[in-house]
């Protein structure tokens, strides 16, 4: 099936990722599974990893499949959501000193579609008016784990805080976000 035949089926994705059959959901399984894991393999460089961001973004699909959003395209909403679970799995493996063989820089380098580009952009732009309603030292702590990537213990000493008290901040200001963007579940990937 060529890119453009994929496009046209949106509705019919539409259709199916509503449905209550998994019968259904497996078709769309089959129809992007491996593609979505030959895009994550090509950014992680090992299969296991792969296949573990793109089960967790069929898991979350099927989870919020009345709620989630698709603004154009589910393949690209998938492709945006393998994007950044990629990111999203190396900030964390690198946290724990794990060492992938790409750095997060050159995955935002990723080339995205103008429609991806446009996804991405408004779910950007909606996170950032919700992180500025959150309390000023909410947002300090959230920016510096998010935007700056510092850790809990560089965040506490850099604001002259317990740790546990930038822990608090954050499971706090996550929690706030994630019910504010509970209508835009692909958000949910991105705070």
């Amino acid at each position: 099936m060529d890119d453009h035949s994929k496009t046209d089926s949106f509705s019919g994705d539409s259709a199916l990722l509503r449905s209550d059959d998994e019968r259904n959901f497996r078709l769309l399984y089959d129809r992007y599974w491996k593609d979505l894991y030959q895009k994550a393999m090509s950014r992680l460089d090992n299969s296991s990893d792969a296949e573990e961001v793109v089960q967790d973004i069929f898991v979350s699909l099927w989870n919020n499949r009345y709620t989630v959003v698709v603004e154009e395209s589910l393949r690209a909403y998938l492709f945006t959501a393998v994007k950044y679970a990629v990111i999203k799995k190396v900030q964390r493996e690198q946290a724990r000193g794990r060492i992938f063989p790409l750095n997060i820089e050159a995955i935002e380098q990723i080339t995205l579609s103008n429609e991806e580009m446009l996804y991405y952009k408004q779910l950007e732009a909606l996170i950032d008016s919700e992180v500025q309603l959150l309390p000023e030292r909410m947002q300090e702590v959230y920016r510096l784990s998010r935007n700056e990537h510092l850790r809990n213990n560089e965040i506490a000493k850099q604001l002259n805080i317990s740790e546990q008290t930038v822990k608090n901040i954050l499971s706090e200001s996550l929690k706030r976000l994630r019910d504010r963007l509970s209508d835009y579940k692909f958000a949910i990937f991105l705070v």
